[in-house]
């Protein structure tokens, strides 16, 4: 084994967590000794805290509020990029967006930069899965990718999608090579359980762009349990809650998955019956008399089904007598609103630890930390150290999650479209900086079309320009101790000169260090 990579049992001693980890733990092999922990990236799509109960939301999300409970509840989780792609990127790799290769193709280093959908993952890349593989993990990778690899693009299915017909086959065919792509490119050992990209975009007959959680969850509690004598890292990135609304997912045929039909329906969580009757007697829908359901809460029928799942893949792992050798982080990719933007709404997310009998749970802490950080964290959890030639841009929260009076990060740094932002105590610097092109064509009659991406696409906004009414200053400064909301820019209120100054210094710290220029931030760049 490498030299560089340290010790778990020497990590483990100086935790004082050697006497759990040794009664519970895998070996990596008959040759070694140490001993390390599973880790679970339980990776939500699109959830805000207040779709959790844990979070005082009004959704039913028991074991997920239990986990929370007895774990750790972070209220300042801050995800650096607030759409799917970057998101996804900068989680896995522990890297920001600005970084990814494929943006850096399209946007030559030294120039301005857009960053949305545009980050998709190249082989040449490190991820998570990728190093703890070389460490003897079994790696496995289930929901949804959204980082590149087309998916059945040539293929128009018909209507029905019979599973003996030509477009099945065609798509069955297209969803394998997709597997082997994710396998290659994210450095798993498994892909299964996969959706390309969200749901409604994928290219499927109507009635087939559905959620089906509980054949996640299958290849979820297969891959654990297939794997429960060996060090694994499963990433499971649900699709749930992200659009489609899930009721009409939840009252679909069990069997339709993204290439198909399954021969039969995986029975792997509580029923979708028993997850209609809960959210029904919860006053949280009503059923006609019709048998149709409406929601009195949004979304919160699909929440109550998520939770279904995380609930299985807890037990699972109670069962197999593995939930002690097993660290769990839930997270979010970006709230349900303020996306496409570096406002809180959409970058201010729920993360959840949960490492039974390991990690003192029954705490809630508001220190500062980034998804950026989750890489680095899961190393230090394994004894692993990353190669040399990774670039993290986040830093472990491990010795947080153990000791609570341990200082957390001064601040963090966000980035989506033309937009960066940085966060740090109770302030929020946002600046605006429109690439050249871009800002010859802003008038005082068109300034207010122009959404924080460049474009004017105003389905991007997502209706953030009608919730924050500095949306379109260059500049905003927001106290979100005293407003959290972020709705009165102090940007241009004298009084508040010094901090502006103060932290337009740290944007300008941060951007310095990445690839692309942007605006006066960037001097080093051009």
């Amino acid at each position: 084994m490498d030299q560089r990579f340290r010790s778990r049992r020497t990590f483990l001693k100086t935790l004082g967590l050697g006497a759990i980890a040794i009664s519970c733990g895998k070996r990596i092999n008959d040759t070694e000794s140490q001993i390390r922990p599973n880790v679970i990236l339980f990776y939500v799509d699109d959830l805000s805290p207040f779709q959790l109960g844990c979070y005082g939301g009004t959704s039913l999300t028991p074991r997920i509020d239990c986990a929370a409970s007895e774990g750790i509840r972070f209220t300042r989780y801050y995800h650096s990029c607030s759409v799917c792609t970057p998101s996804r990127f900068s989680t896995l790799t522990g890297q920001y967006a600005s970084r990814s290769l494929s943006l850096q193709e399209n946007y030559p280093p030294g120039g301005p930069v857009r960053i949305s959908w545009n980050t998709n993952l190249r082989e040449e890349e490190f991820t998570i899965a990728e190093v703890l593989k070389r460490e003897n993990y079994i790696t496995g990778m289930v929901g949804k990718w959204h980082l590149g690899g087309d998916f059945a693009a040539d293929i128009v299915p018909s209507d029905t999608l019979e599973p003996d017909s030509e477009s099945a086959r065609k798509l069955y065919k297209a969803y394998d090579e997709l597997c082997s792509h994710i396998r290659k490119v994210g450095g798993f050992d498994f892909a299964d359980g996969i959706y390309a990209r969200n749901v409604q975009g994928m290219r499927l007959p109507e009635s087939f762009k559905i959620h089906n959680q509980e054949w996640q969850t299958k290849n979820a509690l297969d891959f654990i349990e297939q794997n429960q004598d060996k060090p694994f890292f499963l990433y499971w990135a649900t699709t749930i809650p992200h659009s489609p609304n899930p009721v009409a997912s939840i009252q679909a045929d069990p069997r339709i998955v993204p290439w198909g039909y399954l021969d039969r329906a995986p029975d792997v969580q509580p029923s979708r019956s028993s997850v209609i009757k809960r959210a029904h007697e919860a006053g949280l829908i009503e059923i006609g008399d019709d048998g149709n359901i409406k929601e009195k809460v949004s979304y919160s029928l699909g929440m109550l089904w998520l939770d279904g799942a995380f609930g299985a893949m807890l037990d699972k792992l109670d069962e197999l007598g593995i939930a002690e050798n097993t660290l769990i982080i839930l997270a979010s990719d970006n709230g349900r609103t303020g996306k496409n933007s570096c406002y809180d709404a959409g970058t201010r997310i729920p993360c959840i630890v949960y490492w039974k009998g390991v990690v003192p749970g029954g705490r809630v802490l508001d220190e500062l930390i980034s998804n950026v950080d989750i890489g680095a964290t899961i190393f230090n959890a394994c004894g692993v150290t990353p190669p040399r030639e990774m670039k993290l841009d986040g830093a472990s929260f491990l010795s947080l999650l153990k000791n609570s009076q341990v200082e957390g990060r001064k601040s963090v740094f966000l980035e989506i479209g033309c937009t960066r932002a940085v966060v740090a105590g109770d302030w929020k610097y946002l600046a605006i900086r429109y690439p050249e092109d871009v800002m010859t064509e802003i008038t005082e009659t068109n300034r207010k079309e122009i959404s924080h991406d460049g474009t004017r696409d105003v389905d991007h906004r997502y209706r953030a320009h009608e919730q924050y009414p500095a949306y379109f200053d260059y500049d905003q400064l927001y106290n979100l101790k005293e407003d959290p909301g972020e709705q009165r820019n102090l940007a241009h209120v004298e009084k508040y000169n010094g901090k502006l100054q103060e932290m337009k210094a740290l944007l300008t710290e941060y951007s310095n260090d990445l690839p692309h220029s942007f605006g006066e931030f960037s001097p080093d760049a051009y």
